[in-house]
């Protein structure tokens, strides 16, 4: 399977009109780097505005000068729509706007709000695992709050899909972001941030084994990943050592990353069964990068794209070659990083999966499903203000210079 068999397939595929529409959209921002930056800034304090005299002015301050510039109707348009009256038609359009963009990755508010999507994407032969968007919290009443938001995931999705026996984690899945289970996680507080982390992940776990559902624990920044490794060997190999395949996130474009991979093994040897790795390439580059550089720190990821690319292969030969212990979850959508992933397990004859983003490549997910590869999605479920940051993440990607997506736009 070559990357221009995979690409083709995609071309061929027909978009559905809000497909179509958040495309062309995505692709008339990216004419303009101020105004993709500025748009997506707004995007970002848009929940904060209460009121259309607001967001009208905030529109302006933003977008007025790189759409003069760019695109001189809409900026005579945006002129008008701050005149007093206008304004509140902006602030609608606006709002639904950012409400389309947002529906493209968010699946819902709540596990019952999605589950037409997910009972869909089941339907297509696919598999998805659940994400509660929300990374970090202030207190501890937060904290408690988002454990049980996860219950209440567990117990409305475990009413609505039957646990299979086919694959693991189908239909049932969750992903979980340890941080915002201890308002006070931070490597300063190392022992106490594992300790109660690894109490409340305890019950998630716990529930997740009764009604059938896989678990993967999510990754996130050099901050807080030793915390999140401590937690995910304590939790499988001391509290839950014989629950199957539990998961955990490879990051490519971290220079320790061999490293870690290192250490998964060994918890994979001493669980004596192996545990399920999502590859990817990583999320959090640019904050990495300038809080290093601010705190004279050493740049703990790749600086170049090709360093990252070359990282997932070489990761991808380490987790197919020790098969044993690891069931390889090939992430992300850079076609040749996928194929390559794919062609090594198929020749290697192993099981394994490849893992998509919602909402950002539904026609490479098709694509591949169609040629017979097990897709997962990652969904993510939320409120869309807790969920601005992820939002903004995935629209910074879907307009990447770099990113395939942005090859697909015929503008």
């Amino acid at each position: 399977m070559t990357p221009e068999e995979i690409l083709k397939e995609i071309k061929e595929s027909k978009l559905g009109l809000i497909d179509f529409i958040h495309q062309k959209s995505l692709a008339l921002l990216s004419k303009d780097e101020e105004l993709k930056l500025n748009a997506f800034r707004f995007v970002d304090v848009f929940p904060s505005l209460r009121s259309s005299s607001e967001v009208s002015k905030i529109l302006r301050a933003y977008l007025s000068a790189p759409l003069n510039r760019t695109y001189p109707i809409l900026g005579k348009l945006l002129k008008l729509g701050t005149i007093t009256g206008i304004s509140l038609v902006t602030k609608f359009f606006a709002s639904w706007g950012i409400t389309i963009l947002a529906s493209k990755v968010i699946a819902g508010r709540t596990a019952k709000d999605a589950i037409p999507k997910l009972k869909s994407i089941l339907d297509s032969g696919q598999g998805f695992t659940v994400d509660l968007l929300g990374e970090y919290c202030v207190s501890e009443k937060e904290a408690e709050v988002y454990k049980d938001r996860y219950l209440e995931v567990l117990n409305s999705l475990s009413k609505k899909f039957t646990p299979g026996k086919d694959r693991p984690g189908v239909p049932l899945c969750i992903s979980v972001k340890l941080s915002a289970l201890y308002s006070q996680t931070d490597y300063l507080n190392f022992d106490k941030s594992v300790e109660v982390i690894s109490l409340r992940a305890k019950e998630i776990v716990a529930r997740a084994e009764e009604v059938g559902a896989q678990v993967y624990i999510d990754a996130e920044d050099t901050a807080t990943n030793q915390i999140i490794y401590a937690v995910f060997e304590k939790l499988f190999c001391q509290d839950f050592p014989k629950i199957k395949y539990p998961g955990i996130v490879l990051q490519c474009y971290l220079k320790d990353s061999l490293n870690t991979f290192n250490r998964l093994k060994d918890i994979a040897v001493k669980r004596g069964s192996p545990i399920a790795v999502r590859l990817v390439k990583g999320a959090y580059w640019d904050v990495e990068r300038a809080l290093a550089i601010q705190n004279g720190f050493d740049i703990p990821v790749f600086e170049s794209k090709k360093e990252t690319d070359r990282n997932f292969e070489v990761l991808s030969d380490k987790l197919v070659e020790n098969s044993d212990y690891f069931l390889p979850g090939f992430a992300g959508h850079n076609l040749f990083s996928l194929s390559y992933g794919i062609n090594l397990a198929k020749q290697k004859g192993i099981n394994f999966e490849v893992q998509t983003l919602y909402g950002m490549a539904d026609t490479l997910s098709n694509a591949l499903s169609k040629r017979g590869v097990f897709v997962r999605q990652y969904v993510p479920i939320g409120e869309l203000i807790p969920g601005m940051g992820y939002l903004v993440r995935r629209l910074v990607e879907n307009t990447s210079n770099e990113g395939f997506l942005r090859s697909l736009w015929d503008v």
